[in-house]
């Protein structure tokens, strides 16, 4: 079966600090962006509190994932997560938009700003977001709903240096425009970070075939039991990106018993768990039936 390497009440720990370091990182860059006069400095204030938000929503999907099912949700609340994972991609790319549009704004109309006060809080900022990168790092690599909020992340620690490295232009050269000109560049790297996320995430919810599984290898190994004559109606999907279904018609060679179609099935779930990580096997045994069908054929 599967293994579920996050242990949830930690996660839920995390993203709860992570929430909350994120939202005092937004209050020291409003006052800074005050002071200073810095419009960067409260945009990415602004960006503080959408990484909140997508991090209260990946707590919520996390603590619906962990319900029970129940007689109308038979697989539970597992999708919750990826849900979740959908929305903040969403959120990513149209706050990469605002930052695009906010950009060019600065570009054609320049503000005067305090840099060394731009400089010292953007530096504070950068900390904050490095620590909840470091928090959450382990779990982004499990799971799509946590690496969606990662990502938010990324993109505001991005925006931070951005900013540092604006405020430093401003301080040696009187160069107003040296941080929009870097949000283009770092905006170019975190959209087509989302549209990697949107892409896996979407195939989950459309139950494509995960990209590491070929089903025509899966039909091979199967079909190279000497039991069995073909594999057809042959399914592979994924309900979270850690538990991966298939189900299949086995035709078999012999009209076998109840007790060595169970073995032949303990082979196939053993080859499938092994080599391609397929935690729950649906097969459905046949004899002379559903001859030369094709093998995704429905």
């Amino acid at each position: 079966m599967s293994k579920h390497h996050t242990h949830p009440p930690i996660q839920e720990n995390k993203l709860v600090f992570s929430i909350a370091l994120n939202l005092g990182i937004a209050g020291v860059e409003v006052v800074g962006g005050i002071l200073s006069g810095s419009l960067s400095l409260v945009s990415d204030a602004l960006h503080n509190v959408g990484d909140a938000f997508s991090l209260v929503v990946s707590l919520v999907a996390v603590r619906l994932a962990g319900r029970k099912k129940d007689e109308r949700r038979t697989f539970g609340y597992k999708r919750a997560e990826v849900l979740a994972a959908l929305f903040n991609t969403a959120l990513i790319l149209g706050a990469s938009v605002f930052m695009v549009k906010e950009a060019v704004e600065r570009l054609l109309h320049p503000v005067r700003i305090n840099g060394w006060l731009v400089v010292v809080v953007a530096l504070a900022g950068l900390l904050g977001n490095v620590g909840s990168l470091l928090l959450l790092r382990q779990d982004a690599r499990e799971s799509l709903n946590i690496r969606s909020s990662y990502l938010h992340l990324v993109s505001d620690a991005f925006s931070s240096v951005a900013v540092l490295v604006g405020g430093i232009f401003i301080i040696l050269f009187e160069w107003d425009r040296a941080d929009a000109l870097l949000t283009f560049v770092i905006v170019g790297a975190v959209m087509r970070q989302g549209f990697r996320l949107l892409k896996e995430t979407a195939g989950v919810l459309m139950e494509s075939v995960p990209d590491h599984i070929r089903v025509e290898e899966i039909q091979t190994e199967i079909e190279r039991l000497p039991e069995v004559r073909n594999i057809h109606h042959l399914h592979v999907w994924q309900i979270t990106d850690h538990d991966i279904h298939m189900e299949g018609h086995v035709n078999l060679k012999e009209d076998l018993t109840v007790s060595r179609c169970a073995h032949v099935r303990e082979r196939i779930e053993e080859i499938v768990n092994q080599r391609f990580h397929i935690g729950h096997v649906t097969i459905q045994f046949e004899h002379g039936g559903c001859d030369g069908v094709a093998l995704i054929k429905t």
